[in-house]
């Protein structure tokens, strides 16, 4: 998985799928997800219109609260077993605002935010 990669899970049992947007990944750290919801009454510290991707017809917003850290292993479990479809990716800008609500928002973890941060530093040749 590469970071800017949506997908919808599998609804689980009494639980709605959601989209999720892999905010981070490196093949030996894993990806961190983040879901977007339309329900707001979440943080809304990064909202998402019609525009922003596809799959958003109305206000939504990334629900930091439900962020996930995945390690490797994780990762190829989800990939195997998790997703129900990939989507298009979100856009290079849209991507930057989500890793930069993730490190705004009072629900993110510091380990989460120190990948993000990591994610976020100009890449050196």
């Amino acid at each position: 998985m590469i970071a800017g990669e949506t997908f919808y899970l599998k609804a689980r049992i009494k639980e709605d799928g959601h989209l999720h947007v892999t905010i981070y990944a490196d093949p030996a750290d894993g990806i961190v997800t983040a879901n977007i919801s339309s329900d707001l009454r979440l943080e809304q510290t990064c909202m998402l219109n019609s525009g922003d991707h596809p799959f958003i017809s109305k206000p939504s917003l990334i629900a930091y609260e439900h962020t996930k850290y995945l390690n490797p292993e994780e990762v190829t479990a989800l990939e195997s077993f998790g997703i129900d479809r990939k989507l298009d990716p979100v856009p290079a800008a849209v991507l930057v605002r989500i890793q930069q609500g993730a490190l705004n928002s009072n629900h993110t973890s510091p380990r989460i935010k120190a990948l993000i941060r990591k994610a976020l530093q100009p890449k050196t040749n």
